[in-house]
């Protein structure tokens, strides 16, 4: 997800939830932590709840946000970037 999608489903987004998105600065900031320290398989609760803390936001919001930014595919968090990276195209003949 890029910074772009995220601020679409931040707008679409219920803020009167309690596991409402955080606000896309806020967003960067926790997607960037995210991707330099952990990875989305093992995490632990203990983390998850010093995140929230530190970052002034709910637990449910971080695992909202979590699912949003994790690659399970490559076992990583992706930073919300405001480019896209366009990867070149392999052909598979």
């Amino acid at each position: 997800m890029n910074y772009q999608q995220y601020l679409k489903r931040y707008q679409h987004d219920n803020h009167r939830r309690h596991d409402a998105l955080p606000e896309p600065d806020k967003a960067v900031l926790i997607a960037s932590e995210l991707s330099r320290r952990y990875i989305p398989e093992q995490i632990t609760i203990r983390s998850r709840v010093r995140l929230a803390q530190w970052f002034n936001i709910s637990v449910p919001a971080l695992i909202r946000l979590e699912h949003l930014v994790a690659n399970y595919h490559y076992h990583k968090f992706c930073p919300l970037k405001q480019e896209t990276i366009s990867l070149p195209k392999v052909d598979n003949r």
